[in-house]
């Protein structure tokens, strides 16, 4: 597994949900996609577009506008330059001046939003309406946005042998050995890259620079609309790092707030502190609950079932084991282009994305089954088959820039001691979650301006209250971190989607979308400590899983 697909698990974004929401849902109407129009001044290519400091949109992939706005690399200090913020919008079907536009983003950090937005922009349409422009942006460092993050500038094929052939694992936290090899490997990519961007302009892409840029939108699209730049107010909604992104905005601009819906709520004191150990907390509540189901459901839907909740746990921690102490070859040339070995790091990887949505649970189930009988084509195919909708290089960057070597990994010990705090927390998937959160940052000594650094917790009294949702259980944004983070801002409320999964956007459930929406038109958010259920069966029983059959 390449450093490219590996750090897939680094992030919890709001891509993985969308994929998933787009698959179908019982008893949902079927989402018609984009159908592209024949508009012959379209470009295919956003770079195409010229640059401008003013907001101009331009036709570009088929239904789309594109934009590409010059904004300061430093707002504090103009003579450090400009860079680049690529942008694409949905309009609204009747568009005037006066339609609120929501902007999106993609999650990660890392996430393009201009490659997610045909379908983001289609969920939110199903889910929130067509009367809403929905705008995305690719934050600083990301994709098409500047500046370059980039550790082999001007290198392309080193880059590529370095993904390629990389060392860099999940690691097994029960062998000291694969611990040492992964604090050496990550130590040394943390100093090649700090070698690299250590005097120029990678220091600019933290997610404190990426709200300033939206509150330099919002003022400049008031100012192409005819409207006072100083009156512009920002409509949000986003999940997971998106909802850090939404925070840090009200923090930093309390008063410029419109809507803000926060979605799968990072805890940011963990976040901005280098050490993301706490995310963890749901995800042994999230395998209990995968344990149930399958448990519920019986052994014809569940192919790991058993007597007892308990036994079916004992069974999956057996066959992980057996996979640590065993790997477990793949020769099937229709699965795979070249002979492979399925290892406890894969197992890892392949778990935390599978917890990301209680939809998974019935190809989870029957993973594990295949593991059992010594058959790993199915992880190989999921594995080879996940798009890389990350860029690794910016997830690790821009987490790194924001934590700012608060957490001191300067030392094996130090590395070993962060990564059995997380272990402690969640002991399922911590050997996967870890090396690419918290652990990523070894000797990566580039550090933010002044100015674009998070020196104080986040919270403050918003021009509108802020709109909060989490789910139940949630294996990458726990509740108790929404609980925490809702405290922080003045009028604020939240919504607990009664669920396993991660973003409330791809689930079922009428009372959070009512409040959804009457938050959007009036700005009222509902009462406090409101939990909504969710009409989504349980996955074992569903058209989701290919062994059930209704009836």
């Amino acid at each position: 597994m390449s450093y490219e697909t590996s750090v897939l698990c680094f992030s919890i974004t709001l891509a993985t949900i969308i994929i998933s929401a787009l698959l179908p849902h019982a008893n949902a109407e079927p989402i018609k996609l984009l159908q592209r129009q024949n508009n012959s001044t379209a470009v295919d290519n956003i770079e195409q577009i010229a640059p401008s400091a003013d907001v101009k949109w331009s036709p570009c992939y088929g239904d789309f506008l594109c934009t590409r706005l010059e904004v300061p690399l430093d707002y504090d200090n103009p003579s450090a330059g400009s860079t680049i913020i690529a942008g694409i919008k949905l309009p609204a079907l009747n568009e005037t001046a006066d339609t609120p536009s929501i902007l999106l983003n993609g999650g990660g950090p890392g996430v393009s939003t201009i490659s997610t937005m045909p379908s983001v922009s289609q969920l939110y349409r199903r889910k929130i309406g067509s009367q809403y422009n929905y705008i995305g942006f690719d934050s600083r460092g990301v994709n098409n946005s500047g500046p370059s993050i980039d550790c082999f500038l001007g290198n392309p094929k080193a880059k590529l042998r370095f993904e390629a052939t990389s060392s860099l694992r999940t690691v097994d936290g029960k062998n000291s050995a694969s611990i040492s090899m992964q604090y050496e490997a990550t130590s040394a990519i943390g100093k090649w890259c700090a070698n690299v961007h250590r005097d120029d302009a990678a220091k600019f892409a933290t997610t404190m620079a990426t709200a300033q840029d939206m509150l330099y939108f919002i003022e400049h699209q008031a100012v192409a609309n005819g409207k006072p730049a100083k009156e512009a107010k920002l409509w949000y909604m986003s999940g997971s790092y998106g909802s850090l992104l939404g925070m840090t905005f009200a923090t930093i601009f309390p008063d410029r707030v419109g809507r803000m819906i926060v979605d799968s709520i990072i805890d940011a004191d963990g976040y901005y502190g280098g050490d993301m150990s706490a995310s963890l907390a749901d995800t042994t509540p999230a395998m209990q609950d995968f344990f149930t189901k399958c448990h519920q459901a019986g052994p014809v839907y569940c192919p790991i079932h058993a007597n007892t909740v308990e036994n079916i746990e004992q069974r999956t921690w057996k066959i992980i084991e057996s996979v640590r102490k065993q790997p477990i070859s793949v020769t099937n040339a229709s699965v795979t282009a070249f002979p492979q070995l399925i290892t406890y790091q894969h197992i890892m990887f392949w778990m935390i994305d599978q917890l990301y949505l209680q939809h998974n649970f019935p190809t989870f189930a029957l993973g594990f089954k295949m593991l059992e009988e010594r058959d790993g084509s199915l992880l190989v195919g999921i594995v080879e088959k996940m798009e890389a909708v990350i860029d690794p290089w910016a997830s690790v960057h821009i987490y790194c820039l924001d934590a700012a070597q608060r957490t001191d990994l300067s030392t094996l010990e130090n590395w070993t001691y962060e990564l059995e705090k997380a272990r402690k927390v969640g002991p399922w998937v911590a050997d996967g979650w870890f090396p690419w959160i918290t652990g990523m940052c070894v000797h990566r000594d580039i550090m933010p301006v002044q100015s674009q650094t998070m020196h104080r917790p986040l919270g403050a009294n918003t021009s509108i209250p802020l709109l909060f949702i989490n789910m139940s259980i949630d294996a990458a944004t726990p509740l108790n971190s929404a609980r925490k983070m809702v405290a922080r801002f003045l009028g604020a409320s939240m919504i607990e989607l009664q669920a396993t999964g991660h973003g409330a956007i791809g689930f079922k459930s009428k009372c959070t979308d009512e409040y959804v929406t009457t938050y959007l038109e009036s700005g009222k958010v509902p009462p406090q400590n409101v939990v909504c259920p969710s009409e989504e069966p349980n996955p074992f029983l569903s058209a989701r899983n290919p062994l059930y059959k209704e009836g």
